[in-house]
């Protein structure tokens, strides 16, 4: 259900510090996508930036590309959710939301 091709809707940042959320979001803009490939390539248009890459799908919901592992939040045939979480410590976290549609 993962492969094909994926356009960005938003990206959005969140520093959580201090028990508060700092969140950012970025509208993509048209045309921005993610495209992944059945042989484990992947090809990227966003904010008007393109490259390509490879990726990996992990066990318990998880894919590994551009050296990040992302959590698969939702999937299904219209929308896709990758979430990566970076804990500082108990109090801070850094997250990254990424939400697709078909």
């Amino acid at each position: 259900m993962l492969e094909g091709k994926w356009n960005f809707v938003t990206y959005i940042k969140n520093h959580h510090r201090s028990g508060n959320d700092n969140i950012n979001t970025t509208t993509a803009s048209s045309g921005d996508y993610v495209n992944f490939l059945t042989d484990g390539k992947l090809l990227l248009r966003l904010l008007s930036f393109e490259d390509n890459s490879t990726y990996t799908v992990l066990s318990n919901n998880k894919i590994l590309f551009y050296g990040d592992t992302f959590d698969i939040k939702t999937i299904d045939a219209n929308q896709l959710v990758l979430i990566r979480r970076d804990v500082v410590s108990t109090t801070e976290y850094h997250e990254e939301t990424y939400n697709f549609k078909k």
